[in-house]
Parts: C-alpha cells; structure tokens; sequence
C-alpha cells in the first residue's frame, strides 16, 4: 500500500473512531437524563408519576425504563440506573394524585430476573426517603431478591415521595443499581390499624 492510500486508511479510521466515539456518547446522556412514567387511575389513586434521574440504556428488546417499577416480583423486567452513572445520589420520585392513605412501599430489591442477573446488577443498600419534601427517614434494605417493606413510620394520603440512594451493594459485572418493583402499599390500611399510644 503506498504511503497515500496508509494515509487515507488512517483517516477513515480516526473518522469511523469518532462517530463510534459520538454514537456512545449520545447514547449514555440519553439513558443518563431523567425520565418518567404516568398511569392513569386505579382503585387508590387518581394517577401515579414514576421519575428516575437515569435509566440504563435499551438492549434488544429490553428496556429498563422506570414503567418497570410496576412490574410483577420476579418478572424479567426491572429498571436500573444508567450504567457508568455513580449509583451514589440516584433518586427516584413517586408522585401520587388523589391517592388513599398508606403507610410502606413495596420494593423488590435488584434485577430479579435470575440469581445471576440479579448479582451482576448493583442493589440498593442505604435509602433516603423523603415524603411530600418534609417527614425524611433512612432505611436499609436487604441485599436479596423478593418483596420487602419500607415502613414510613406514620399513615397518611402523601403526593409525593423522593427515595435518594446513599449506597449499595456492587454488582459483580454492572456498575449501576436496579428495582424490579416499587409502589405504595395503598392495601395495607385495608387492615385496622394498630392504635399508638
């Protein structure tokens, strides 16, 4: 090859580099910007809001959107944070219109797929909860797959609630965190409650 067409080779290389360069970079903003997702009705509320401040980016068919946070324990979706995004300060919103009283969440911590995805994937250690900006409380959760409770420590019709993750348990081959399912318990005050004194 003459030394011109070596020099060209190398042009269409560093060119080919940079497009690469750029697509990947697009994709980790886009997945690395806050996204949200809205129901409709149910039988306790007027609408849910799920926000997250990243969502891992879309493989194939699957995608790790925060519509997932209401997927069924154990199913094979979740939503994780975007991977190469410090999990430390990920957060998710819950905003709730017109909703019934509650008392917990519902969380299935990590991506429960399978015992091996869920250990690839980061889960959720230390939490900050934050109900409508002024009742905030830290909880821990279990490193395992399956449902566990958050218990806010007080009963009432809450519009919003903001979980910050403070820290986590590492993945063994993802540098993010996931939650296959996460909603208000709104059945539990179905129960009588227990009176305080």
């Amino acid at each position: 090859m003459s030394r011109l067409g070596r020099v060209n080779s190398m042009r269409r290389l560093r060119k080919m580099l940079i497009v690469t360069s750029a697509l990947a970079l697009a994709q980790v903003s886009q997945a690395a910007a806050p996204s949200c997702w809205r129901m409709g009705s149910g039988q306790y509320f007027a609408s849910l809001e799920f926000c997250v401040s990243s969502v891992q980016a879309s493989r194939g068919a699957a995608n790790f959107g925060p519509k997932n946070l209401l997927a069924s324990p154990g199913s094979r979706r979740a939503w994780c944070s975007a991977v190469g995004v410090e999990p430390v300060g990920t957060w998710i919103k819950i905003g709730i219109e017109k909703g019934a009283a509650f008392r917990r969440l519902l969380v299935s911590n990590g991506y429960g797929a399978t015992p091996d995805i869920h250990s690839r994937h980061g889960r959720i250690k230390d939490l900050k909860v934050e109900i409508d900006a002024v009742l905030k409380t830290t909880v821990t959760l279990a490193d395992r797959a399956g449902l566990q409770t958050i218990d806010l420590g007080t009963a009432g019709e809450f519009a919003s609630l903001r979980l910050e993750v403070l820290s986590y348990y590492p993945g063994t081959s993802a540098a993010n965190v996931c939650l296959d399912y996460l909603t208000p318990d709104f059945e539990d005050l179905e129960l009588p409650i227990p009176s305080q004194r």
